[in-house]
């Protein structure tokens, strides 16, 4: 049964970051079941810094912190569908959930997908370049070209449009890390411009391409 005035029964946060939390404390107040990785609970109890912001994020009221918490994967048998909760290796945060709605064949990426832009990849929250790839890999080998894919950020897509983010950050994380290994600064990684092949679909959000191509270098 529903629960509360918000009429939501279970609310899954994709990881600990305040844009995807900020309602946390409403819902949680109307008496949904807040659920989430171990480690967003955790994050967000203790109050976090991300440095690609320069912000500090203060603890979260008990309110607005999940409930219900998991390691690996959780699976919902409700409205007629099959949810299942999986967890990848740390990848957008160290706390990540990617949620596959099996009927309905849609997926929720959260942030280790993000639509058009090139992405946060949050090492101050144990995020990794070559862990988003990976996540996105596994997402990709489970979906088909039917399936909806929710990004954390940006319009929903397909599975065409997901290898082809993940085909770029794939090549421009293996061209970074060629020059790291021959032992190029990052001044001389971001002049030599990496991502250059991609920068005019890809760097027009909030991370201008050299900025990207730092946040890269920093987090392999």
């Amino acid at each position: 049964a529903e629960l509360g005035g918000s009429g939501v029964t279970f609310a899954i946060n994709t990881h600990w970051h305040f844009d995807h939390t900020g309602n946390n404390q409403g819902f949680g107040e109307a008496g949904a079941v807040m659920v989430a990785h171990d480690n967003v609970r955790k994050r967000m109890a203790k109050g976090q810094r991300v440095e690609a912001f320069n912000m500090d994020i203060p603890p979260a009221p008990a309110t607005a912190l999940p409930v219900m918490t998991f390691g690996q994967a959780v699976t919902f048998h409700f409205n007629n569908d099959t949810l299942e909760v999986v967890h990848p290796s740390p990848a957008h945060t160290d706390g990540d959930a990617v949620v596959f709605f099996a009927k309905a064949n849609v997926v929720h990426a959260g942030d280790i997908y993000w639509n058009g832009l090139y992405p946060l990849i949050d090492a101050s929250s144990g995020g990794s370049t070559a862990g988003m790839i990976s996540a996105v890999a596994a997402v990709l080998d489970r979906i088909d070209d039917s399936t909806v894919v929710i990004p954390g950020h940006g319009m929903p897509s397909t599975k065409e449009e997901l290898q082809a983010y993940h085909d770029m950050l794939e090549t421009v994380h293996g061209k970074i890390s060629s020059l790291r290994a021959q032992g190029k600064s990052l001044e001389q990684v971001i002049a030599a411009k990496p991502s250059a092949d991609y920068d005019a679909v890809w760097g027009k959000g909030i991370f201008a391409p050299d900025v990207w191509v730092g946040m890269v270098y920093s987090t392999p």
